[in-house]
């Protein structure tokens, strides 16, 4: 990845940090919940982690935490 694009995509993680927390300061908590997950695919995307390698962890994950503090939602 170029320095300019992992700089802009830096600069877009802590723009939705900040827009994350307004969200949540005015109880949208939906429009926080989406803004987590651009934030999860830009950190994929700068870290260039595979949805397959996601989704391995949290398999690893579902099997390693208690059933019933951590149900997953989908």
């Amino acid at each position: 990845m170029s320095g300019d694009r992992e700089t802009e995509i830096i600069a877009l993680i802590d723009r939705l940090h900040k827009e994350i927390d307004l969200s949540r300061t005015h109880s949208l908590d939906q429009t926080a919940h989406l803004l987590e997950m651009a934030l999860l695919d830009l950190k994929m995307i700068l870290h260039s982690i595979t949805e397959e390698e996601l989704r391995e962890v949290v398999e690893v994950l579902d099997k390693r935490l208690p059933q019933e503090k951590y149900k997953r939602i989908h």
